[in-house]
């Protein structure tokens, strides 16, 4: 993501190049790509902004899988 950066991406068109944009291709945006109503979401949780920095990634607070917690960090 870092790299894509540095090569002139903003934060958000990286994450929607990590999101969005795959389902689209797939053509599964009826379910997958974003966090809505009757899609399925796997998420990870950030203590700071994404979009200030997309390498605030590195450091996840919490994972989301299949509706399971499958990491958390202790405060």
């Amino acid at each position: 993501m870092k790299l894509l950066r540095d090569r002139g991406l903003s934060e958000l068109e990286i994450i929607r190049g990590a999101t969005i944009y795959p389902a689209q291709w797939l053509g599964v945006e009826d379910r997958y790509g974003s966090v809505s109503p009757g899609k399925l979401a796997n998420l990870v949780i950030l203590d700071k902004n994404p979009l200030e920095d997309i390498g605030n990634f590195e450091s996840p607070y919490m994972v989301i899988k299949n509706g399971q917690v499958v990491f958390a960090r202790s405060r």
